[in-house]
């Protein structure tokens, strides 16, 4: 841009002459146009990938904290992790020791199918607990007839009325 600047002689200081401002802006020289549809996804893509690549970057340098957090989450799926996620669950609304004594009748009942299972020859997993539908013990062979499968199912029965006497004796 050109500036037109006089020496003002008697003042010592300098003008500006008009001509250097002279531009007409309200004409159609400056209108406003709506941006295209790839500028506007642009501008909701690039503060979400910053974001990501932030989060990235943070997470590479705690990596030490999220590889065992990952290779622990398999254990949450398997007895103890999915007993403690019962035992909190009952806890929200009854309280943490009615929770961890259902837990444990509940445990101690499995176990009582268990031991019948293996006690016939079957082989089975460990129990899975879910919270508010109770647990269940995987049953890796198929009973032969059913008096075996009668046998496994009367176990769980069995332990659990002995755990609950105990209770009733406590």
């Amino acid at each position: 841009m050109e500036s037109n600047l006089d020496n003002d002689s008697n003042s010592g200081q300098y003008q500006t002459s008009a001509s250097a401002y002279s531009k007409n802006i309200s004409g159609n020289d400056y209108h406003y146009t709506e941006p295209a549809l790839w500028q506007r996804v642009k501008k909701l893509i690039v503060p979400i990938g910053a974001v990501l690549l932030l989060l990235l970057k943070f997470a590479a340098k705690l990596k030490f904290l999220i590889v065992p957090v990952i290779k622990f989450f398999p254990l949450l799926l398997k007895t103890g992790g999915t007993m403690l996620l019962s035992i909190w669950f009952y806890a929200m609304n009854w309280g943490w020791k009615f929770a961890v004594g259902f837990v444990l009748l509940i445990l101690i009942h499995e176990c009582g199918h268990l031991l019948a299972a293996k006690r016939v020859g079957l082989k089975v997993g460990a129990p899975v607990f879910i919270p508010f539908m109770g647990a269940f013990i995987a049953l890796k062979d198929a009973p032969k007839n059913a008096w075996i499968e009668a046998q496994v199912a009367i176990g769980g029965p069995l332990l659990g009325g002995i755990g609950a006497l105990a209770c009733l004796v406590i």
